[in-house]
């Protein structure tokens, strides 16, 4: 629950917002683009860097630059934001990539009186870190950063580091993140207010923890809300979040944490609240229909603080949380490492009907009268694939179904893929795959994905259809794929 303090300091950022600006639109095109005087900047005449573009844009105008597709290679990092909002998007989302040196510390860099940055559609091989807002705010400072269906390999996508008496909203969705070390870190000082929306994204590989954050004094506050997301694969903890007193919440729905802290030693838990401590609170936890699946275990001192979690049918491994909350100990049984579930999965309709309106996918949950745990509703066959299709490398597929049963993959390109899908055979045989699933109702396949880069941002669409046992037909949902830069 907010602080008087915090509902305050909302409602006087809502009528400061209310102030209108000019805005500058441009254009980019790292192939005919030409930074000039001469040039406009405009669709017919675009510029050929961001970092051009945004020094063309007015003192006290918003900036919005389009992104067409192709490789950028020459911008100059970091990029300041100024207190004037920045939005960078490609206009075919995926067809865009952005390059730059390890040794980059930031690319774009904000302080809390800086406007607010909205990316959209980009493939980013970025620096240290990708975002990162530093600094001490005063009374009145808010920032609204938002990650839109975004590629980001970077040591980590985005770092807060704030005090002061600053806001900060962060918004991630549908984003596919490859850390090196975190994926998302948010540290909340003195009379800092933090909240952070991520949806339907996959968070991967990092050596700490897929999500960070820590609220350093009793005065800041932390939000912290996880759907429809997939956090994998992380050394230490795929969540951990610290507060030393004032109001620190995370809320964890229809998740998958899978993976993490097994390389750690001793191995660490999926999920760790912590506190600096013995005289201050422990941050409270809602973890609801998640799957906590081959980690270092779920929950760090559960034992010391079971007060501080409230639960709602989650699979889990430890058998102490068995029946809190209707929590179930069992096997998620994925098929490869696509997250599809297989068809004896125990996280298959054992929660209540009513969660979340859709999944990662964004298709409709209990659509078929069950409530699915984890980030992926499940169908009698279900397709599904792990993160995006990256050009030159493995796009690797999961089928389930009924065992044994034959079932036909399509994949084609179709703009209206709920009104039917047009099917266009796929290179691995024709009519798109053909195969029979194994006994245990499961099939994978790695297809290598070609190296075009015309590829990029194409969006291509998968359905299966399959035989039920009774000799009916059935379909899989339609799954959209996005074939992305490599990175």
């Amino acid at each position: 629950m907010l602080s008087p303090r915090s509902i305050l300091l909302q409602l006087l950022l809502c009528i400061l917002s209310t102030t209108l600006v000019a805005q500058d639109v441009f254009y980019i095109d790292s192939t005919s683009g030409q930074d000039l005087a001469s040039v406009t900047g405009n669709a017919s005449s675009p510029f050929e860097t961001l970092t051009y573009a945004v020094s063309r844009s007015s003192a006290g105008n918003s900036v919005l630059v389009h992104c067409l597709p192709g490789v950028y290679e020459k911008e100059v990092w970091p990029l300041q934001v100024t207190t004037d909002a920045m939005t960078v998007q490609a206009v075919s989302p995926g067809s865009v990539l952005f390059t730059s040196s390890t040794s980059v510390f930031a690319n774009f860099r904000l302080v809390p009186s800086s406007g607010d940055l909205t990316l959209r559609g980009l493939s980013v091989q970025g620096g240290r870190q990708f975002v990162r807002l530093v600094g001490s705010g005063a009374l009145g400072d808010q920032i609204h950063i938002i990650l839109e269906n975004m590629d980001i390999h970077a040591e980590t996508a985005l770092q807060v580091t704030v005090g002061g008496d600053a806001y900060v909203n962060a918004d991630v969705r549908m984003c596919e993140i490859q850390a090196i070390d975190t994926g998302f870190a948010f540290f909340a000082h003195e009379r800092t207010h933090v909240k952070a929306n991520i949806q339907r994204c996959t968070i991967r590989n990092g050596t700490k923890n897929g999500v960070e954050a820590i609220a350093s004094d009793a005065s800041s506050e932390l939000e912290i809300n996880i759907e429809n997301t997939v956090i994998r694969d992380f050394a230490n903890h795929a969540i951990l979040v610290e507060s030393a007193g004032g109001a620190s919440n995370l809320m964890l729905n229809s998740c998958n944490l899978v993976r993490n802290g097994i390389v750690s030693s001793p191995r660490k838990e999926a999920v760790s609240l912590v506190r600096p401590n013995a005289s201050s609170s422990y941050p409270h936890a809602v973890l609801m229909r998640n799957i906590l699946s081959d980690n270092g275990g779920d929950l760090r001192d559960f034992g010391s603080m079971p007060w501080n979690f409230t639960f709602e049918s989650n699979l889990v491994q430890d058998q102490s949380l068995s029946g809190l909350g209707g929590n179930i100990v069992g096997d998620a049984a994925f098929v490869g490492s696509a997250m599809v579930l297989g068809a004896r999965s125990d996280a298959w309709g054992a929660a209540p009907v009513g969660g979340l309106a859709e999944d990662y996918y964004g298709n409709i949950r209990d659509a078929d009268g069950r409530g699915d745990i984890g980030a992926f509703e499940h169908k009698a066959f279900t397709f599904g694939v792990d993160g995006r299709a990256p050009l030159g490398d493995l796009l690797r597929m999961g089928v389930s179904g009924q065992p044994n049963q034959p079932f036909l993959l399509y994949a084609g390109w179709s703009t209206n893929p709920g009104q039917g899908l047009q099917v266009n055979p796929m290179p691995i045989a024709n009519p798109g795959v053909s195969s029979t699933l194994d006994a245990a109702g499961a099939w994978s396949f790695d297809y290598h994905m070609p190296n075009t880069p015309a590829m990029a941002g194409r969006m291509s669409y998968f359905q299966v259809e399959g035989l039920l046992l009774n000799g009916m037909t059935a379909y899989s949902q339609v799954i959209p794929v996005l074939p992305v830069y490599d990175l």
